[in-house]
């Protein structure tokens, strides 16, 4: 079983995992989900931090994690409605998705 510790650990590595089927971001955000909002939220800061990363795909990779997250990643919802403006539409799309999950009241105001 993977820890909590590792998917924080892994959550910017992109090197492969081990299977060398997928990047380690990835199966850390997986793993995010497997274990369900409440054992993830500890992730929520690093979460919010790979928001802001140079790197395109950190950054659509932690709000899909934080999409999966509801309302424990509540603290997540400024970084997410500032990548509503970010420079790629994946990341628009998945941070759009991210708010719907986490914060339905604010749909209104980002659909």
């Amino acid at each position: 079983m993977t820890t909590i510790e590792k998917c924080i650990r892994d959550l910017s590595d992109k090197n492969y995992a081990a299977d060398g089927r997928f990047p380690r971001y990835w199966k850390a955000a997986d793993d995010l989900s497997f274990m369900g909002p409440a054992a993830a939220a500890p992730a929520v800061p690093t979460l919010i931090k790979l928001l802001k990363s140079s790197d395109i795909d950190l950054r659509w990779n932690s709000a899909y994690a934080l999409s999966n997250m509801g309302s424990v990643a509540v603290s997540a919802v400024p970084a997410l409605i500032t990548a509503l403006n970010d420079s790629h539409a994946a990341v628009r799309a998945e941070a759009s998705k991210a708010l719907q999950r986490i914060a339905p009241h604010l749909n209104n105001l980002i659909t």
